[in-house]
């Protein structure tokens, strides 16, 4: 009987406490993640265009540290950095693909894109492959590659290196805005150039 009344005492003690860790445990926390798009140029520069230019733009090569969902960057001393409350909302090269598809058309009125697996027969194909696409916070956005567009009948072949840096500010958001821009110039560069060798 001595034995039942101090276990009852002890369950009374005992269960109120566990109840407030566990509680404590299992109320829900704030999430501190934010997640980022790419988003097309507002004000892209304008190519004059005096026929209708068709692009297929074929499935862009982005580097393999773009493949997580968080956003990588560098550090000060060179090594790099994954942040684990600023991601991206999709894949790299999803958004890569519709940004420069926006960023292309808004270069001219004269430009039709079919993005991969939509395709034009009498549309030249045009072959992205991002080689780098990282840069420091309050620092530099390094973004270069090269670019290949090869004309309806493929006798006619546009390769291209691009080397773009921008100042990238002091937060994932000027971050980000920063490879906005850099893709805003990468798709003029590509209809520019079209355009005078065609």
């Amino acid at each position: 009987m001595k034995n039942n009344i101090i276990s009852i005492i002890f369950l009374a003690v005992i269960t109120p406490l566990l109840t407030s860790c566990l509680g404590g445990f299992l109320e829900p926390k704030e999430d501190f993640t934010k997640f980022y798009l790419m988003r097309p140029a507002n004000n892209i520069a304008k190519v004059n265009l005096d026929t209708l230019l068709k692009i297929n733009i074929l499935p862009i090569t982005t580097p393999s540290y773009m493949a997580r969902n968080q956003i990588v960057s560098l550090s000060q001393n060179g090594t790099v950095e994954l942040s684990e409350f600023n991601r991206w909302a999709e894949s790299a090269q999803s958004n890569f693909t519709r940004v420069l598809i926006d960023n292309i058309c808004a270069t001219s009125d004269e430009v039709d894109v079919f993005a991969y697996p939509s395709f034009a027969k009498d549309a030249m194909n045009l072959r992205i492959y991002i080689n780098d696409c990282i840069g420091t916070l309050g620092g530099v956005l390094i973004f270069n590659g090269k670019w290949q567009a090869d004309s309806v009948d493929n006798a006619k072949q546009i390769v291209k290196d691009f080397s773009i840096k921008i100042d990238c500010g002091k937060t994932y958001k000027s971050y980000v805005e920063a490879i906005d821009k850099a893709m805003a110039d990468l798709a003029f560069d590509i209809v520019n150039t079209i355009s005078s060798n065609r």
